[in-house]
């Protein structure tokens, strides 16, 4: 009897133990991935990766127990699970949700705010030197969106630059620019514009116009270029 119960412990003991082998991170990202199928053409799917620094992948799969919302990042502490007989077309197996270990807002945005940024390019009109809004001197400092990529682009008026930028709902964060590191002898802009652009946090845009704030108080306007 005694060996029985010992049998019967080790058996669960050994499912569990196999169980916590399967568990493991995963990353998935803020939008959907397009995954192609044989029955129903590309469809929309997961983006996921199993470390943070790793290529994003498109899996045609489940997460189970998983409620998604697009806009999001999340880090996910998951169980990997063989699929029951799954289609050609379809992954080998699937996730089992056991909890969310971390979800970050990237790009929450309303579909018409989206349609205004994404894809456009902004010329600065005003900017805030020494508590004033004033017109810059350079009439190429210019900020450009690329929602899909979470990225921004633009100019200083003397240096190129290229960074992140997150967006949750009326808030918005840019990321550390990198910039090319030319020379300007007659360029000022480029002398506040870095720190006043790492103190932005919200935004309201309207017609051609894009205001970026801090709090209440307006740091940048900006008009759509034409």
């Amino acid at each position: 009897m005694k060996n029985l119960i010992f049998v019967i412990v080790l058996f669960f003991s050994s499912l569990q133990l196999f169980a916590q082998s399967n568990e493991m991170t995963i990353y998935v990202a803020n939008k959907y991935g397009e995954c192609k199928t044989v029955s129903m053409g590309n469809v929309q799917c997961f983006l996921i990766r199993e470390a943070r620094t790793s290529e994003w992948q498109n899996f045609n799969g489940k997460i189970e127990g998983f409620k998604y919302i697009q806009g999001y990042e999340y880090e996910l502490m998951v169980e990997k699970i063989n699929a029951d007989n799954p289609p050609t077309d379809m992954s080998k197996f699937n996730y089992k949700l056991k909890y969310i270990i971390d979800k970050k807002a990237l790009m929450v945005i309303t579909k018409s705010n989206r349609q205004r940024l994404d894809g456009k390019t902004f010329i600065l009109d005003k900017i805030r030197v020494k508590g004033r809004l004033i017109t810059p001197k350079e009439k190429d400092v210019k900020l450009s969106f690329k929602l899909d990529d979470n990225s921004v682009s633009g100019s200083d008026g003397c240096n190129t630059y290229l960074g992140n930028v997150e967006i949750n709902k009326n808030e918005i964060t840019f990321g550390s620019l990198g910039a090319t590191k030319m020379f300007c002898a007659n360029c000022e802009t480029d002398k506040v514009f870095y720190t006043l652009i790492s103190e932005v946090n919200k935004y309201k845009i309207y017609g051609y116009t894009l205001k970026l704030y801090k709090g209440k108080k307006i740091l940048f306007q900006y008009s759509v270029e034409k």
